[in-house]
């Protein structure tokens, strides 16, 4: 299987995955549904869904990675993680955009938006839609979640540790 057709079969088999990294929390990993992911820390939850998200083929990229406005180191290091991933793997980097500029995006490209759950008026907009899957597994104090559809990636978390906690956690994904 060809490195696209992969990063293809990967991300279309994610839907959500929540990770808490909070002690406080008693939960059973999702191990039985990680199959040879072997990813660290281990998903709380991992839920599929039949779709597919192309980042980017040999030349072009597919994708555009969407920053909060007021994005500080953490969230720029959370960026490098994912397009230092797809680099090592001899994919071009994806640009890298502000919240502000999102609907100067192409309609073509999809977007991976990293933010904080409640600071990010755009990532809130999206995760309205999910909800229920937040409520049902709130977040730890550096926990994250992962949400995907045919258009974005949401990488959302309950502070800005736990935004790169989900990057270093989708590059894992990526390079399965």
């Amino acid at each position: 299987m060809n490195l696209q057709s992969r990063l293809t079969c990967i991300l279309s088999m994610l839907l959500v995955i929540c990770v808490s990294l909070s002690a406080d929390q008693a939960t059973v990993p999702a191990w039985d549904k990680l199959g040879d992911l072997n990813i660290i820390p281990c998903p709380k939850q991992i839920n599929d869904r039949n779709a597919s998200f192309a980042l980017a083929d040999k030349t072009s990229a597919k994708a555009v990675i969407v920053l909060p406005d007021d994005a500080k180191v953490a969230m720029s290091v959370a960026a490098d993680q994912i397009n230092g991933t797809l680099q090592d793997l001899g994919f071009p980097a994806l640009p890298v955009r502000k919240a502000s500029d999102s609907n100067a995006i192409p309609k073509d490209k999809k977007r991976i938006i990293l933010g904080v759950k409640d600071e990010s008026p755009l990532l809130g907009q999206l995760l309205k839609e999910n909800s229920k899957a937040l409520e049902d597994n709130p977040l730890g104090e550096q926990g994250y979640a992962i949400f995907f559809d045919k258009d974005h990636v949401l990488l959302a978390a309950r502070n800005k540790q736990g935004v790169l906690y989900a990057a270093v956690t989708f590059a894992q994904l990526i390079r399965k």
